[in-house]
């Protein structure tokens, strides 16, 4: 989890950009909300009268897509991206892991592939970039639960959208208009979000197979620490349990995978 601490850093490293960071994830929220609201006052009803079991099922999964979304969110913004210790202070496989790469800006030694994040004011291990809408960098600690989240807006996004469909397909001309219309807007709108982060996630897939991160990708060295095994480099990401990536109740095993090795 972030310290009282790094929170603190983060307010001196770019104040503006934690508000804003804040207000995106409280969208997301209420976005998710929202979608709930819709389903149970609009589409729940509806469901009904395909039978209380499907109904049921269907809503089951829809609430649990969003579920791991909204988790996702929450150790996206909460959990520890990989800040740089102080060296002295660090684990021995830390310590060994460190190379001669000095943060003229933290003014201290810091281990190959670490970054300086100028709005959280601190150097961050294997940083792909400082995403708003989780509030947080995006690092070693919580790439993979980053990934979740786009991953949960993109299949809940499209899963959602279907329920609408069902929904307004079904009721043949039962619901009133605004209901329809209301059905409608939110299944364009959520497919929308969802067809912007496809890209975006399949670009990651794709960075990940190759062990880069986004801003050595933007700096010319995709492929610089790929060492041609693209599960293990997927392992380093999402952990050794290949039945536990898409489970953001579960962090990546990341002392298993030996990541000091490619640091």
């Amino acid at each position: 989890m972030l310290s009282h601490k790094n929170r603190e850093d983060a307010l001196l490293g770019g104040p503006s950009s934690y508000l804003i960071g804040c207000l995106l994830v409280a969208f997301i929220v209420a976005l998710c909300v929202w979608t709930f609201i819709i389903h149970w006052i609009i589409v729940f009803p509806e469901l009904l009268e395909l039978g209380v079991v499907p109904a049921v099922s269907i809503t089951g999964f829809h609430h649990f897509l969003h579920g791991c979304l909204l988790f996702s969110l929450y150790k996206a913004v909460m959990t520890d991206p990989g800040y740089v210790k102080i060296p002295g202070a660090a684990r021995s496989a830390e310590r060994e892991a460190f190379q001669p790469d000095f943060c003229s800006k933290c003014l201290a030694s810091r281990p190959q592939r670490a970054h300086h994040c100028s709005t959280c004011n601190r150097c961050v291990r294997k940083m792909d970039h400082h995403c708003l809408f989780v509030n947080n960098c995006v690092g070693q600690g919580n790439y993979k639960f980053f990934l979740l989240l786009l991953f949960y807006t993109i299949v809940g996004g499209a899963y959602n959208a279907f329920c609408d469909y069902v929904c307004i397909v079904w009721a043949h001309g039962s619901m009133d208009e605004f209901s329809r219309n209301m059905a409608l807007a939110n299944a364009v709108a959520i497919c929308m979000i969802s067809f912007i982060l496809l890209p975006l996630f399949l670009i990651h897939m794709y960075l990940i197979s190759r062990d880069t991160t986004t801003i050595e990708a933007l700096k010319g060295e995709t492929g610089k620490y790929n060492n041609g095994n693209t599960l293990r480099n997927f392992k380093k990401v999402f952990g050794n349990m290949l039945w536990m990536w898409l489970s953001p109740f579960h962090p990546p095993s990341l002392e298993s995978v030996d990541l000091f090795s490619s640091l």
